[in-house]
């Protein structure tokens, strides 16, 4: 090889073929809730918009593994001495 070719660059799989199996789960899971137990918890947030919400809107920005963790985050805060309101992804 001459000095001035330059070697063809490796070729690594995208990041996005990576997590979208993650993200994908994480959608299905907060799915799963919103059709079993959201029912049984009387389908009250104290914050707008609800945690399940939240999470698939943290997961859409933040990728899936920063994303599950800010909505574990979120449901942590979520307890009935929270004042709640208004708290976007």
């Amino acid at each position: 090889m001459c000095e001035h070719e330059q070697s063809p660059p490796i070729e690594r799989a995208p990041r996005l073929a990576i997590t979208e199996p993650l993200r994908w789960a994480i959608i299905a899971m907060v799915w799963v809730y919103r059709r079993t137990l959201g029912h049984f918890m009387g389908g009250r947030c104290r914050f707008q918009p609800s945690c399940s919400q939240y999470m698939l809107d943290a997961v859409e920005r933040h990728g899936p593994v920063r994303g599950f963790f800010r909505g574990l985050a979120r449901i942590a805060r979520c307890h009935p001495w929270s004042e709640g309101g208004y708290d976007p992804a």
